[in-house]
């Protein structure tokens, strides 16, 4: 089968469209929730990919507020009051500990891939 050049200019923009599918595929990332009840986490540790989103619920009726320290990575939250939401995409790979500042026997590892 001979492709006029029409035809193989649409094929070739076709091929494009699948690998540009293909590639935000690879780089979408994903959004794990992460629930803070009862003055902890109800998960101990995630396991994520560089630039995943972890989201914090606060299902408590206590303030928190979230940081993690290491020499790669840092974030610190404002005070998250109860019903909030606090997103934190994670840029870097890594395992890191995110504590409240307000309530330190809350601990959870997040691993970053």
């Amino acid at each position: 089968m001979t492709l006029t050049p029409v035809q193989k200019e649409l094929a070739s923009i076709g091929l494009a469209f699948v690998a540009l599918g293909i590639t935000a595929t690879a780089f979408a990332s994903e959004v794990i929730t992460v629930v803070q009840r009862d003055r902890n986490f109800l998960t101990r540790a995630v396991e994520v990919s560089v630039g995943d989103v972890v989201r914090f619920t606060n299902e408590d009726p206590y303030v928190h507020q979230l940081y993690t320290r290491s020499a790669s990575f840092n974030f610190s939250s404002e005070r998250q009051e109860q019903g909030k939401v606090l997103s934190v995409p994670f840029t870097v790979a890594g395992t890191f500990q995110v504590r409240c500042e307000i309530h330190p026997k809350m601990v959870l590892t997040v691993a970053v891939n």
